[in-house]
């Protein structure tokens, strides 16, 4: 996109990190009130299932978004990558 600036970086990851990137779908997703799921509670389901490998960490994610949602209708897509860091060997 020609508007967006985006920036180049890098990160030293540990073994047991995890990285999650999502799309703003996420964030964005909004219940019968109209308000936001929003980056706070986002972080607190993360920090609260840290533990969880990514593949249980994911629908972890999923059921703690549904339940804040509801039955209200959503109008972005919801995506989730999740991937832990391993020693080889």
């Amino acid at each position: 996109m020609k508007v967006i600036q985006y920036k180049c970086g890098s990160m030293q990851l540990e073994v047991g990190d995890k990285f999650f990137q999502y799309t703003k779908g996420l964030t964005e997703a909004t219940n019968k009130n109209n308000e936001l799921y929003c980056m706070e509670r986002l972080e607190k389901v993360l920090c609260a299932n840290a533990e969880l490998s990514p593949s249980e960490l994911l629908p972890a994610v999923k059921a703690d978004i549904d339940a804040f949602v509801g039955g209200a209708e959503q109008f972005d897509d919801i995506t989730m990558l999740c991937f832990e860091y391993k020693m080889q060997g």
